[in-house]
């Protein structure tokens, strides 16, 4: 997140007031070391996070064939649709 002010945003500065979603942020589950055997499906939510975090990941292109060859779901919306 930027700390430009002119950069920040009003949702920049909720997110930084709440400590609920802070916490949730920093103890988000992470792709390494995460088995498809663990899920049914795979879902890329839209926004710019797949965009920066996971559009140049080798892991998570493998994750993508993985959940395929196995016959299970992968789904993306919006911008998680550039991956």
């Amino acid at each position: 997140m930027s700390e430009l002010t002119e950069k920040i945003t009003a949702s920049n500065r909720r997110f930084n007031d709440d400590e609920i979603a802070k916490t949730a942020f920093k103890n988000t589950d992470r792709i390494t070391g995460m088995s498809a055997g663990d899920y049914d499906a795979l879902l890329y939510p839209g926004g710019h996070g797949p965009i920066w975090d996971l559009a140049g990941s080798d892991l998570s292109g493998q994750l993508i064939l993985v959940f395929l060859d196995a016959g299970k779901p992968v789904e993306w919306s919006a911008m998680a649709t550039r991956l």
